[in-house]
């Protein structure tokens, strides 16, 4: 991912509508969210990442959101199966 197309956790946070940093970054680890780190130490969000879990997001049937939730913690974590 090159850095032009990765935000900060702040712009990633009102694109996906949510109050707190510290949701984007938990989601980060819960591997929801690819990210690349700074030098300085902050993440960098990438950014069709976002648009990924913001569609997801918006499903209505909840077994099939949560579905497609655990297909993108195991995709963004590198796990098959």
């Amino acid at each position: 991912m090159a850095e032009d197309e990765a935000v900060r956790s702040s712009t990633a946070a009102r694109l996906l509508r949510v109050r707190s940093r510290t949701t984007i970054n938990n989601w980060i680890k819960d591997g929801l969210l690819r990210s690349i780190p700074t030098p300085g130490g902050q993440n960098r969000v990438d950014r069709s990442s976002i648009d990924e879990l913001d569609t997801i997001l918006a499903i209505k049937d909840r077994a099939e959101r949560d579905a497609a939730l655990e297909a993108l913690r195991r995709r963004n974590r590198g796990e098959t199966g």
